[in-house]
C-alpha cells in the first residue's frame, strides 16, 4: 500500500544550527516532493543559510520557505538572493527578524527584480529603515509577482512609506 507523501516539514523553534542545515540541504538537493519547510527560530546562522541556499539551486519542488527569526544577516540574504532570483517554484519566503538591515534589503532586490514566481515576502523586524524601504520600493516597480509584502517593525517613517506607496501606485498604473 502506498503512503501519501510528506510535503511540509515544520521544525520551528528547534536548535537546528549549521549542522542540521547541512542535513536539510542534502534533503532539498534531490527533493521532488517537499513543498514547504518551516525553520523559523531554529538557530541557523548565515553559514547555515548559505548552505541551504546552495541546495535550492537544484530544487524544483519547494514552494514555501520560512526562515524567520534566525541569524541570516546580510551574508545569508545575499546567498538566498543569488539563488532565488532565478527560482521558479518558491512562492512564499519568510525572512522576518534576521537582522538584515539596509544591506540585506539591497541584496533582496535581486529576488524582487528577477523573480516573478515569488508572491509573498516577509521581511518584518529587520531594521531596514527608510533607506531599505526605498531600495525595496525601487525594485518593486519591476516586479508583478509579489502580492503580499510584510514590512512591519522596520523603523520605516513617512519617507520610506511614501516610497513604498509610490511603487505600488506605479505597479497598478
Amino acid at each position: 500500500k502506498k503512503h501519501p507523501a510528506l510535503n511540509f516539514i515544520n521544525l520551528e523553534r528547534n536548535y537546528i544550527g549549521v549542522e542540521g542545515a547541512v542535513y536539510l540541504a542534502h534533503l532539498l538537493e534531490n527533493n521532488l516532493i517537499l513543498k514547504g519547510l518551516n525553520l523559523r527560530y531554529s538557530h541557523i546562522n548565515s553559514e547555515g543559510i548559505k548552505t541551504l541556499s546552495k541546495s535550492l539551486e537544484s530544487n524544483i519542488a519547494l514552494e514555501e520557505l520560512y526562515l524567520g527569526g534566525n541569524l541570516a544577516h546580510f551574508m545569508g540574504s545575499e546567498s538566498l538572493a543569488n539563488v532565488l532570483m532565478n527560482n521558479k517554484t518558491v512562492r512564499k519566503l519568510d525572512l522576518e527578524s534576521n537582522s538584515l538591515w539596509v544591506e540585506g534589503a539591497r541584496s533582496l532586490t535581486k529576488i524582487i527584480r528577477n523573480n516573478e514566481t515569488l508572491e509573498e515576502l516577509r521581511i518584518k523586524g529587520n531594521a531596514i529603515r527608510d533607506e531599505g524601504a526605498k531600495i525595496i520600493a525601487d525594485s518593486l516597480k519591476e516586479n508583478r509577482g509579489i502580492k503580499k509584502l510584510c514590512l512591519e517593525d522596520n523603523s520605516i517613517s513617512d519617507e520610506g512609506t511614501r516610497a513604498i506607496l509610490k511603487a505600488i501606485k506605479y505597479r497598478i498604473s
